[in-house]
């Protein structure tokens, strides 16, 4: 009995492509091997997924950053408008003609239907594409738009890096209040921001801004000031005001109190978590609160004169901590699927963008970001910036579409690549899909319980790479429907360059 998802060899594929066909149907088989052979030579040439140096277990584990490849013809993003033509393309390397089985280019034997349309897959959509052709190689409810989970934190660091720049840092300032005994504490949007002592590394291990650096800086401006050195600062303003709306009405409480989100303040440190150095530690109600006390503390001010505030119009500036640069926060979101930095980027990339500093704002801003990008974005409906809400709807086809774009070099898009769970390696792929070799899938996770999605890259055992985004799709979901989308996503890597849509 035929196996679908079966690797044919070499010679059986030319052996079966020539048995029962034309002689033209013939020929496009010997063609299709020609040209998939010159495919692979071209992949060796020139790989797409970096190598890196010392060691097996470091290549095993280290060497999962992904290396766009050229993928020339992308579009620019509107910062780039100024110093080069506009592009005119609509989006990055997929093509709109499907694959054809018949056709030289399109001849393919491996099928993944059997998988994607089992119980266990629910309600499966999904959309592949060859990374380097754009070819069509899977288009199933491609084009409907779903739920995408956490896989909306793609959408997110795009819009972040060509928007804000992979090089800007979020400062946290302080000012003189009104009273010489007061100084206000004003978050600008950094949840990595630190109560830790320097050399003692939070959940954000690369942490640069500390709350202890900050009120050194703040002593010493003082202490240079004849009007405020005598005067004991006796309490601490906070300012969050930067953000407005701290919950989402699509959220559940449990994702704060099991510690998977904090309420949105531009104001917070440690991203809120009790436990300042794990992934998962429950959240505040009042992260501003809790900074400003932690704050306190450092200036031997009572936590009870922590109080919300603003400086006053021409404030003095005391201290300024930055944050690591955004390509180092989007590597947290999206490795580990950091909720709360997705929120903070989402917001001040509405910022930056002119469209607010609401929930509701981030909707036109990430639709603008991904505009510039050249894609087709009028369909799509964002509630939220970390995929938290079950409300937001996104197409398979676009997600294809936008890491396309990412692997393209344009916009800024690179530490994307680098940040992506590996099967078997790093991030929230760590313990899935470990029957295939280590980094050979590289793709955003994730799950909420009508949703599980996955989409990113997979590099074949012969050279082919393939962008995909897929989804299953029903209420509740459960481990089982997490293992039905890996075993989709295996087949797909097991295809290969046979794989087809049907």
């Amino acid at each position: 009995m035929f196996n679908p998802l079966r690797r044919v060899r070499k010679q059986d594929r030319e052996r079966a492509s020539t048995q029962g066909y034309s002689s033209e149907a013939k020929q496009a088989a010997r063609e299709a091997e020609r040209r998939k052979q010159q495919r692979r030579d071209e992949a060796r040439r020139v790989p797409v997924w970096r190598k890196a140096a010392g060691g097996a277990a470091a290549l095993a584990l280290a060497a999962l950053g992904f290396l766009g490849g050229g993928a020339a013809g992308a579009v620019v993003t509107a910062a780039d408008r100024a110093q080069q033509a506009p592009i005119t393309k609509t989006h990055a390397l997929v093509s709109d003609t499907p694959n054809n089985p018949a056709s030289a280019d399109g001849y393919r034997t491996c099928s993944i239907e059997a998988l994607s349309h089992k119980a266990e897959a629910l309600e499966f959509h999904g959309y592949a594409v060859d990374t380097a052709t754009g070819q069509v190689l899977v288009d199933d409810r491609g084009e409907q738009a779903n739920a995408p989970a956490s896989v909306m934190k793609l959408l997110t660091a795009s819009a972040a890096l060509a928007t804000l720049g992979p090089d800007h840092r979020i400062p946290t300032r302080v000012y003189q209040g009104a009273d010489p005994s007061e100084v206000v504490l004003v978050g600008g949007g950094d949840p990595t921001l630190s109560s830790l002592a320097p050399g003692i590394p939070s959940y954000y291990s690369g942490a640069t801004a500390f709350l202890s650096d900050l009120a050194e800086q703040v002593k010493t401006a003082r202490s240079k000031d004849p009007a405020l050195k005598d005067v004991k600062i006796s309490r601490i303003l906070i300012d969050d005001s930067l953000f407005d709306g701290d919950w989402n009405e699509n959220w559940h409480q449990d994702d704060r109190t099991n510690g998977y989100i904090s309420p949105v303040t531009a104001l917070q440190v440690n991203g809120d978590r009790k436990d300042p150095k794990v992934k998962h530690s429950p959240r505040s109600e009042k992260p501003s609160i809790a900074a400003g006390e932690a704050f306190a503390e450092r200036l031997g001010v009572p936590v009870t004169e922590v109080k919300d505030g603003k400086p006053p119009e021409g404030a003095t500036q005391l201290g300024e901590v930055l944050s690591e640069p955004v390509s180092a926060l989007v590597g947290y979101m999206l490795r580990d699927s950091d909720n709360t930095l997705a929120e903070s980027l989402a917001r001040l990339t509405a910022i930056k963008r002119g469209t607010g500093n609401t929930f509701t704002a981030i909707h036109p801003a990430i639709k603008q970001s991904l505009k510039d990008l050249g894609l087709d974005v009028e369909d799509m409906t964002i509630t939220d910036g970390s995929g938290l809400s079950g409300n937001t709807r996104l197409r398979p086809r676009l997600v294809v579409e936008l890491l396309q774009v990412i692997t393209s070099g344009i916009g800024h898009q690179q530490p994307i690549l680098d940040a992506l769970p590996a099967n078997g390696g790093a991030g929230t792929l760590d313990k899935r899909m470990t029957n295939l070799p280590i980094g050979s899938i590289r793709a955003k996770t994730g799950t909420l319980n009508q949703v599980l999605g996955l989409a990113g890259y997979l590099h074949g055992d012969q050279g082919t790479e393939i962008t995909f985004a897929y989804f299953v799709v029903g209420d509740p979901t459960s481990k089982t429907n997490q293992d039905a989308l890996d075993a989709i996503t295996a087949a797909t890597y097991n295809c290969g360059e046979d794989l087809a849509g049907w």
